[in-house]
């Protein structure tokens, strides 16, 4: 992925200031963070990112790392697919995108790109889709964990949260 060998060592930012777009064309200063450990926990944000140089594709992902490089900081993300939603659901109807893991056949894990930081658009709000997960595992049940079999993270949905203030 960096082009480095196995036993390599990278430095890499727990946050980063990014100049935040959002889809009403207003901008604003935020924090990305990307930490192993912060306070007890992991907290990796959710972002919208140019998978290219150039393109007006959006994607969404989760920053694993922020690896520092000469040529600028590197965003290490997690990517996240859409998924087809029911018609009659409200969040669905609002506009809010329901996402999955992205996985190629090819490859052991869930993909990962590595693109920099000048292409992530914004940090935004995943939450993860609890009706499915109650359908599928009963009431109750957290969502599959980070560090979980591959099996259950890749049944996992999330929903893309449009009302969160962050542009309102």
């Amino acid at each position: 992925m960096l082009r480095l060998n196995p036993a390599d060592k990278v430095d890499a930012l727990s946050r980063v200031v990014i100049n935040g777009v959002f889809d009403c064309g207003g901008a604003a200063k935020q924090l990305l963070r990307s930490a192993e450990e912060f306070r007890g926990a992991c907290w990796y944000d959710s972002v919208v990112y140019e998978p290219m140089a150039d393109s007006d594709q959006r994607c969404v992902g989760e920053v694993r790392a922020v690896i520092p490089s000469e040529a600028g900081d590197l965003a290490v993300i997690m990517e996240m697919a859409p998924v087809d939603t029911d018609e009659g659901c409200l969040l669905a109807r609002r506009g809010c995108k329901r996402l999955r893991w992205l996985k190629w056949v090819t490859e052991a894990d869930c993909a990962v790109r590595v693109v920099p930081i000048e292409r992530v658009v914004r940090v935004v709000h995943v939450v993860p889709d609890f009706a499915d997960l109650a359908a599928r595992r009963g009431f109750g049940v957290l969502p599959a964990p980070r560090d979980g079999p591959l099996s259950d993270r890749l049944a996992m949905r999330y929903w893309l949260n449009n009302f969160y203030p962050w542009d309102g």
